[in-house]
């Protein structure tokens, strides 16, 4: 098969336009992928922080309870004296 050189020249033409096409479709994919990624890692980092203010609050609210039993009890033996 012999292929003509304004053929060949409308093949370029083709490969380049399909190669264009290629590279659009692959670089939006990439910055998709990107933008996800930083999304789901915020998402990662937010959630930890809400877990660690959790865990504070919850630290915090046992030793609370701590001294307001420690509190009833003192209370509790002035009354019963």
């Amino acid at each position: 098969m012999i292929i003509e050189p304004e053929d060949f020249k409308k093949l370029e033409k083709l490969w380049l336009r399909r190669a264009k096409i290629n590279s659009i479709i692959l670089g939006t994919s990439a910055i998709l992928s990107i933008l996800f990624f930083t999304y789901g890692v915020s998402q990662k980092i937010e959630s930890e922080r809400e877990r660690n203010m959790r865990y504070e609050i919850e630290v915090s609210s046992k030793k609370e309870i701590a001294i307001l039993k420690e509190q009833l009890a003192q209370c509790l033996s002035e009354k019963n004296k």
